[in-house]
């Protein structure tokens, strides 16, 4: 990663006109003020490189979803790992209603998921809001 930032600092530099103004950021994204260009084109050209550099090492469904907030993808690995480690912890007794929840029975749990279900889909939730509202619930 380290080397790429380093090649892509060497060749903004070479391809430098001596008329530009350039700074390197602290990313390592190298910006340049070219007389005819605007703030805002050297703005696009930013975050264009940050993209880029961003999504280099994700999987293909991560980088579909990079600008969709609600999937947080360039988290997504670490958390996605993270869970499956306390996956066993976190659990659900299978007997979980037979034993320690006795105010609802199993039929009331059912409409109340399946309200939840639908309540899921009107607003177009991520899975993960679905699975930790449900364990919440129980």
């Amino acid at each position: 990663m380290v080397k790429r930032v380093e090649e892509d600092k060497e060749e903004n530099e070479s391809t430098l006109s001596s008329d530009s103004k350039c700074s390197p950021s602290k990313t390592g994204i190298v910006a340049c003020i070219r007389p005819h260009q605007s703030v805002a084109e050297v703005f696009k050209e930013r975050i264009q490189a940050w993209k880029k550099q961003e999504t280099a090492d994700m999987n293909f469904s991560d980088k579909l979803e990079f600008n969709n907030p609600q999937t947080v993808a360039d988290c997504a690995q670490s958390i996605y790992k993270n869970m499956r480690k306390e996956e066993d912890a976190n659990m659900v007794d299978p007997l979980y209603l037979q034993k320690v929840q006795t105010e609802i029975k199993d039929t009331s749990r059912a409409f109340l998921i399946e309200w939840i279900i639908d309540v899921h889909r009107k607003f177009r939730l991520v899975p993960e809001a679905l699975y930790v509202t449900q364990h919440i619930i129980d």
